[in-house]
């Protein structure tokens, strides 16, 4: 996939289900390998919802020599294993019963597989999540980390992910170590990490 053709400087970035642990896809004893693509990612709503819900412009800014900074934009399109764990944490979620929530589940990412996206895709749709007899799952949704690096990538990605004023807030570990007051401080906020 390639959210931009730029001739031989196009990035593409792989879509691929994975097979058995590895790259690729796997078998398809009813069709091509790739027919995953428009029997269920390429379907109108399954697309609708990647442009809605995962597509998102990041902004990049960098030093330069002379003390100035360039920013740049990329648009960040989701990578298969992304979408499908998203997709499935939250059709999980919406089955819970209010006041019922409370199950732990495990995403491994491996380094550079998009993690920072994943935990912002997540925390935004669970944030807005409703259930069945349409009532809220979730009050708020809070992201814990235990690396500084991925707090800071966090924080970015939150805010490029559709973040709406009051729906997330980033506590610095300063504030996190004060959780009672930063909690009723940021009691309005429905994401917190």
């Amino acid at each position: 996939m390639a959210t931009r053709l730029a001739g031989p400087e196009t990035h593409f970035l792989p879509f691929n289900k994975g097979n058995q642990g590895g790259a690729g896809n796997p078998e398809n004893p009813t069709g091509c390998k790739t027919a995953y693509l428009w029997e269920s990612i390429w379907q109108r709503d399954s697309w609708l919802d990647l442009i809605g819900r995962f597509l998102h412009l990041e902004t990049a800014e960098k030093k330069l020599p002379d003390s100035k900074r360039e920013t740049s934009e990329s648009l960040i399109f989701p990578r298969y294993h992304q979408v499908d764990a998203v997709r499935k944490l939250v059709a999980d979620a919406r089955q819970s019963q209010v006041g019922k929530v409370g199950k732990n589940y495990l995403v491994w990412h491996s380094a550079g597989s998009g993690k920072s996206n994943s935990i912002a895709w997540l925390a935004h749709r669970l944030s807005s999540l409703h259930d069945v007899g349409n009532r809220k799952v979730f009050d708020a949704v809070i992201v814990i980390t235990d690396r500084l690096v991925l707090d800071k990538q966090l924080a970015g990605h939150h805010r490029s992910v559709r973040a709406q004023a009051g729906r997330s807030h980033s506590l610095t570990l300063l504030a996190a170590r004060r959780a009672k007051l930063a909690f009723k401080h940021y009691s309005f906020t429905q994401i917190v990490n």
